[in-house]
């Protein structure tokens, strides 16, 4: 805003070439971003912050019990109905010593062995799904890891029963998900937005 000459009223201002230059301009340039004196310039809208959430990727894999029961296409259904993308996708029968390497942080545990004769007793579906908070909302949808204490309403809270049949792996934190994401699909994943992803995900107002 022009600033106000000396001690005259609020209303009047001297009228100068910025004025002209206003009076001058497009009608739509009022959305364009305007340089500051200092050579910077004002972005249209903020790039991040709480009405932005960020885009993650997460590693989902549907065990065997998931794949043997024929529900692992249910099971990835409600997570694309929720707005989540699939990414990446595979169906593969998991080696002794590639179960190894995904369940390595938990070597030296009671239950490693039966987490690693588990996930390579029948194949799996791995699949890397992508959306704001993936990794957060992906946890919540899949339930607590002990079946009889995942809600109703969850995965296992409406799918499983016991322990080592609770249908559903999914990465707990961004470098999980990260080094997961490298182990099981090292040739990367697909780069694509479907128009739909704006009436499910965006934020900002729609025209």
């Amino acid at each position: 805003m022009t600033q106000t000459t000396g001690g005259s009223a609020p209303h009047l201002r001297r009228r100068g070439a910025g004025d002209a230059a206003k009076r001058n301009r497009p009608p739509n340039s009022r959305n364009q971003a305007e340089p500051l004196s200092s050579g910077t310039v004002v972005p249209e809208m903020p790039q991040s912050g709480p009405e932005n959430p960020p885009t993650e990727r997460t590693l989902v894999v549907l065990k065997p019990d998931a794949v043997q029961r024929g529900i692992a296409a249910e099971i990835l259904a409600r997570f694309e109905r929720r707005g989540l993308r699939i990414a990446a996708l595979r169906l593969l029968k998991v080696e002794r010593a590639f179960a190894e390497r995904h369940y390595e942080i938990h070597k030296g545990k009671f239950f490693h062995e039966d987490l690693v004769r588990t996930i390579s007793a029948s194949p799996v579906v791995a699949a890397v799904l992508e959306g704001p908070n993936a990794i957060a909302v992906v946890r919540a949808m899949v339930g607590a890891t002990r079946p009889h204490e995942a809600a109703p309403g969850t995965i296992r809270g409406d799918y499983a029963l016991v322990g080592l049949r609770n249908l559903v792996h999914a990465s707990d934190a961004p470098e999980t998900a990260s080094s997961e994401i490298a182990l099981w699909f090292p040739d990367g994943v697909i780069e694509y937005r479907g128009d739909l992803e704006r009436w499910v995900s965006d934020e900002g107002a729609l025209s």
